[in-house]
């Protein structure tokens, strides 16, 4: 099932409304699966009318959507399935008022929806900045259901040793791996931006250590690249690490050996492998390369004086911020003044959002025992994950990157 079709053309639930079928036979198919839910979503709506009522601007529709969803899960006496959450947190309603007397959904997306010709007339000029990106959400996500792609197929070309100028964003440097995007094959271009995500994280490293002076002409000043990871996740442990170890082996000329910490409370892996090594290209092989990744899942501050020290620390989409005026359950806090232990050593942060990154150089300034400077303000980061992801928490902007925003900060030389 999943069909890419309007709603006008869709068969509606009759029950909660909330999902569509292409087909009558396809209702019936889902019925065992969604007859819980529907009921729920049912009996919900009609607890809420006068909540529903209320609603009058974004702030109103986005809490409304929360108390919803925790309804939900009180009534069916579980937590909500994936596709669950997607039905709270994106209901079709009009964008413009958030009335659920919609009459047609934009035929290019199908992700927005209106009541009116007025109101999709008031709302063009905004929805132009994000159609695409939508559109392209949702046909990564159909391709993901209905294909089981291989990141084994992203191929990690040699530079030529002329190329010295580290392309100016993430398309330019998957280009030089995989040529040129027909603008016609909308399955290229999915595979492409799926391809990118394998490749952003340290394409994101590679561009702070640009940026922070510490790689000209793809010279490093030592021969073993030393990098922490910081908050990691299960998100870390499901890199294709092939890509991360073998990319800078590819650009920085000079590094024989690579060691990666990776440390965050929530890995659950404790170890280290060097098993990368021998997955790592022909070209690598022979110059006999060297890569180690060590995982410690364990809080920064906790086992950073007992690893070999960084030439560069990371934290990719850490929200630092998110919890700063809760002592008792922020894990950061004990944390921050590690980020920044080696003067001019440089701390790569990543965000989903400008306003986000803004917070977390606020925190680690302020939390820090020593003078931080700003090595890079913070920017628009051209090396992002180029798939989008949809925001339903943000009014007029439906759509955010992982590691999409960047900065560089590091701690002063004391005198």
């Amino acid at each position: 099932m999943y069909a890419k079709k309007s709603d006008e053309n869709m068969k509606r639930c009759s029950v909660c409304k909330s999902l569509a079928y292409c087909s009558k036979d396809h209702q019936k198919q889902d019925w065992k699966q969604h007859k819980n839910i529907c009921n729920v979503i049912a009996e919900a709506d009609t607890a809420l009318l006068c909540d529903a009522r209320t609603i009058e601007i974004f702030r109103d529709f986005r809490n409304f959507n929360v108390k919803k969803s925790v309804l939900w899960q009180n009534k069916l006496g579980r937590s909500l399935y994936n596709f669950e959450e997607q039905i709270w947190m994106f209901p079709r309603v009009c964008v413009v008022c958030f009335s659920k007397n919609v009459l047609f959904d934009c035929h290019n997306c199908l992700n927005v929806s209106y009541c009116s010709e007025e109101h999709k007339d008031e709302y063009k000029e905004q929805h132009l900045k994000y159609c695409e990106s939508l559109r392209l959400c949702m046909d990564i996500d159909l391709y993901y259901f209905h294909e089981k792609y291989k990141p084994d197929s992203v191929n990690i070309k040699v530079f030529d040793d002329e190329v010295n100028i580290f392309p100016n964003n993430l398309e330019e440097l998957m280009i030089m791996y995989e040529g040129g995007v027909s603008t016609n094959d909308s399955d290229e271009k999915i595979q492409f931006v799926i391809k990118s995500d394998f490749v952003a994280p340290v394409a994101s490293i590679l561009y702070g250590l640009e940026k922070s002076g510490l790689l000209k002409d793809r010279i490093f000043p030592k021969q073993i690249l030393t990098v922490h990871i910081v908050g990691a996740d299960i998100t870390e442990m499901c890199w294709l690490w092939k890509i991360i170890t073998e990319l800078p082996f590819h650009w920085i000329k000079n590094i024989c050996a690579l060691d990666i910490f990776v440390v965050g409370p929530e890995l659950g892996h404790n170890g280290i492998t060097e098993k990368f090594g021998a997955q790592l290209c022909e070209n690598c092989r022979m110059k006999n390369l060297k890569t180690r990744i060590i995982f410690h899942s364990s809080l920064y501050h906790e086992v950073v004086d007992s690893l070999k020290a960084p030439d560069i620390v990371v934290t990719f989409n850490s929200g630092l911020h998110e919890f700063c005026h809760n002592s008792k359950s922020d894990d950061w806090n004990g944390s921050i003044n590690s980020l920044v232990k080696y003067p001019d050593v440089p701390l790569i942060l990543t965000a989903y959002t400008m306003d986000e990154i803004k917070q977390d150089i606020n925190i680690v300034k302020i939390n820090s025992e020593k003078y931080v400077k700003t090595v890079l303000e913070p920017e628009r980061n051209p090396f992002s994950n180029m798939r989008p992801i949809r925001d339903w928490e943000t009014e007029n902007v439906p759509v955010f990157y992982i590691n999409g925003y960047i900065a560089i900060l590091s701690a002063a030389m004391q005198s």
